[in-house]
């Protein structure tokens, strides 16, 4: 019996199936045993709670926003016959010749900088969408040489979606100098591709982009290999076995990264016009599947778009499991910023025109975006709390949006209650055979391993300290080795010369072992830093000195550039004085959480101080360059002891700190010691001044900053 047919529900309730599956036929749902729980959880709480977004998150959220897409034009070469922006589809925009003039590019750039420039993570991802960007290349170019003038010192990415049709020898050459991201669309074979990807007289376009495609593997195959990804959308009136088969066989393409969608049914009838055969694509999803499985248990390499199928079905899952998203959905105006032709500010590329919250000449109004939140939200409450697979769905705003406002479209329900049948079927296979895919004992991924603290020397002598079994893995060329003791295997480390590198992300636990590794890891070997310089420090002593040691980057503190002053060290300027200090110091009702990575860095070192050395232009180390302690001087004190000495520091942690050590957030705060200790006369144990929690209670002293956490 295949599960989701009519004669599902004729089986007895609550039924246990194989791999860890219930079936509940009083909501004719196949589901997950631990997910089971959640879902009566869910049904007994009767109602989702409310979120309480402020202006404050909005803004912290938009600034920590990963990626900036520019629609470079509304004008497209093609007519592909699913495209959300033609006439069929009646939300979204028709093609036109509108294009982003290098003035509006240039002023969101600067927008969007002044408002994130301070943030830690200096990275950022720059995207051009059509339309079809390649039309306007002499737009793109500009924004990309402005882009370096205005993020000195940032990483950028750059990232093209694409038809390729207009891919020529000269962008290509620009695209490869310019590391870029190509996303290219390629719906599979010949047949398949040019049925519904034409010119528009509507000429396939098949032969053109396969064409290009081998252009650019011919001028640089590393960049196609590791720069080109494709974009495939598929539809069931057209066969995604044969789909399937040419991407894992086509020699041009079976290599690359595949993102595999279903083409978007949702606001348009366009679709039911094509004859859909529902068993044929079922038979032939069925034969997918079972291949996939199968090379599985034989341990075959999986193909990319293989991998694709995979983890879209297997991460099913992972969505949706809390109130929070089954309400604002997938996103929350935390990952990317979408500016359109006329400057005007989105939540994304493909959301329609009547949800834009400001432009780039008058700026953000968060205002709007909370108006967007809240409209979203109230629909999604009024008819999501009763669904039983609502915690098995996280559909975005770009679902439900239609002119200016949300609407559920029961297509899109009916649609997902099918898929999610199908999949969960699908798990259950994997669950016989019991094999994952995607987690292979054959060949581990190194970065899963988050219980573990990583030694290491260069990308092969790799070894892997388990500090729950207390055993020690060697792992070379993807092969683990087990030994049996780890004292033994540290010793022989030393003596080859190995560097114990103790990752602060890696999970260590809290008592004496984690001391003792520590320990152990500073008698074995130098632990990596980073050095702080002000300006006016004599930068040949800082070379002469530091060359040989553990550095890892260098921060500059000074108006003035510097050349590099240490082979293959990061070097990073910065302008932040005392008094920024002391604002990020403060601890208040806005207080902003940190990510799991600091999260463990600040159980083991102090948050400031941690894996620090500075040296201030009078030649004195310290533990931060604004410190007013004095650990050791550049000129006459060796290396090695200083930084025997900065240790001290470096542990600092705020189980040592006064009334710090009774919170339950000392970890996920920033701890500026200099403006505490300098508040109590060089206590270095003094409790910081801005902080307004009060642990004993757990509550915010200031009732201004409590009501700034209310809703606007």
């Amino acid at each position: 019996m295949k599960f989701g047919s009519k004669e599902a529900g004729l089986m007895p309730k609550n039924i246990f199936l194989k791999g860890g599956y219930s079936y509940l036929s009083d909501h004719n749902v196949l589901i997950n045993n631990e997910l089971k729980a959640l879902y009566i959880k869910h049904r007994e709480a009767k109602k989702l709670a409310d979120i309480n977004i402020t202006k404050q998150a909005l803004q912290r959220n938009i600034r920590n926003s990963r990626q900036i897409i520019f629609e470079v034009t509304q004008d497209c070469n093609l007519r592909c016959k699913y495209c959300l922006f033609l006439s069929n589809y009646q939300y979204h925009r028709d093609v036109s010749k509108k294009f982003l003039d290098f003035e509006t590019g240039k002023q969101g750039l600067s927008y969007i900088y002044d408002m994130i420039k301070d943030r830690e993570r200096r990275e950022i991802v720059l995207s051009f969408y059509g339309g079809e960007p390649l039309l306007k290349i002499d737009i793109i170019k500009k924004i990309v040489s402005f882009s370096k003038e205005l993020f000195k010192d940032w990483d950028i990415q750059y990232v093209l979606t694409t038809n390729s049709t207009r891919l020529d020898s000269s962008v290509a050459k620009f695209l490869i100098s310019e590391d870029f991201k190509i996303s290219i669309s390629l719906d599979g074979p010949k047949n398949i591709h040019d049925s519904k990807r034409v010119y528009t007289d509507g000429k396939g376009t098949y032969n053109d982009l396969m064409a290009n495609l081998k252009r650019i593997k011919s001028m640089n195959n590393v960049f196609f290999k590791k720069n080109v990804r494709f974009s495939t959308v598929y539809s069931q009136d057209l066969s995604l076995l044969d789909t399937v088969d040419f991407f894992c066989n086509n020699e041009d393409v079976n290599q690359s990264r595949i993102s595999l969608n279903a083409v978007n049914a949702l606001h348009t009838d366009y679709y039911k016009r094509y004859p859909v055969n529902t068993r044929e694509y079922k038979i032939n999803l069925d034969k997918i599947i079972k291949n996939i499985i199968a090379r599985t248990v034989n341990d075959d390499e999986l193909y990319p778009v293989e991998i694709d199928i995979t983890k879209n079905m297997l991460n099913i899952t992972k969505l949706g499991q809390t109130p929070e998203n089954i309400l604002h959905g997938t996103c929350l105006f935390n990952n990317r910023l979408f500016i359109d032709t006329d400057g005007r500010f989105h939540i994304c590329e493909r959301i329609n025109n009547s949800f834009s919250f400001g432009d780039v000449w008058n700026g953000i109004d968060f205002k709007k975006i909370k108006q967007i939140i809240d409209d979203f939200t109230k629909v999604k409450k009024n008819h999501c709390i009763n669904c039983d697979i609502h915690f098995l769905c996280a559909p975005c705003y770009t679902a439900f949006a239609k002119g200016g406002c949300f609407e559920i479209d029961k297509d899109y329900c009916t649609s997902f209650r099918a898929s999610i049948l199908q999949i969960l079927d699908d798990i259950i296979l994997f669950k016989e055979k019991k094999h994952h895919p995607l987690n292979k004992k054959k060949k581990p991924k190194l970065d899963k391993f988050h219980q573990f603290v990583y030694l290491e020397k260069g990308p092969v002598n790799t070894a892997i300290l388990d500090f729950l079994k207390g055993e020690i893995y060697q792992v070379e060329n993807n092969t683990i080795k087990k030994f049996d003791d780890i004292k033994d295997f540290l010793r022989a480390a030393k003596e080859a010369g190995l560097i114990i590198n103790v990752k602060a992300n890696s999970w260590i636990p809290k008592d004496e072992s984690r001391k003792n590794l520590f320990k152990f890891a500073d008698e074995v070997s130098p632990m990596r830093y980073t050095l702080e310089i002000e300006a006016g420090v004599d930068l040949e002593l800082i070379k002469e000195r530091f060359r040989k040691s553990n550095v890892v980057r260098i921060v500059y503190y000074g108006e003035d550039k510097i050349k590099q002053l240490l082979p293959s060290v990061e070097l990073i300027y910065k302008k932040r004085s005392f008094n920024e200090c002391i604002e990020m110091s403060k601890i208040n009702g806005e207080f902003s959480k940190t990510n799991e990575s600091d999260y463990r860095f600040n159980q083991i070192y102090n948050s400031c101080w941690g894996q620090k050395i500075a040296v201030t232009k009078d030649g004195k180390i310290r533990p931060c360059i604004f410190s007013n302690i004095i650990i050791a001087d550049l000129k006459s004190t060796p290396v090695s002891e200083i930084i025997m000495k900065a240790k001290n520091y470096w542990y600092f942690t705020k189980d040592k700190v006064e009334k710090c050590k009774e919170c339950e957030l000392r970890y996920v705060c920033f701890d500026c010691r200099e403006v505490a200790q300098r508040s109590e006369n060089g206590n270095l144990c003094a409790t910081n001044p801005n902080c307004e929690y009060d642990p004993y209670n757990g509550s915010w002293i200031s009732e201004v900053k409590k009501n700034e956490s209310k809703i606007m």
